[in-house]
């Protein structure tokens, strides 16, 4: 499922969230809901226009935990829902996470191993 959605989907552009916190604790701007499913865009297109082709998740915000179910792509609403998650997270942990958000200066998956690294399993 991660080859899959690795060549289906890129991330969202921080200047596309808004507020990223409420965004991903399920209280997302209008723009970026699917309201028929109440459901979040989590993950964008490749070419870097996110509506394109979004994957969209309920996110259900709990006293204790946040939850990502229901993943869908809107485009194609005969497959229903796709399988995968849910993803159940620690609230602390994942209120932390937002908080704290490492900004990385390329891409980990497409950037070329640090020097010294190639062939190394």
């Amino acid at each position: 499922m991660e080859d899959f959605l690795f060549h289906q989907y890129g991330g969202l552009a921080p200047s596309d969230l808004g507020d990223p916190a409420r965004h991903f604790l399920g209280n997302a701007a209008p723009e970026h809901r699917h309201a028929p499913n109440d459901a979040t865009a989590v993950l964008g297109c490749l070419c870097g226009i996110w509506e394109c082709w979004p994957l969209f998740t309920r996110i259900t915000a709990a006293p204790g935990s946040v939850t990502w179910s229901a993943f869908r792509q809107p485009h194609r609403p005969a497959r229903g829902y796709l399988a995968i998650g849910p993803f159940v997270f620690p609230r602390p942990v994942y209120e932390d996470a937002l908080a704290h958000v490492v900004h990385l200066a390329e891409d980990p998956l497409t950037a070329p191993p640090p020097p010294g690294t190639a062939g190394r399993a």
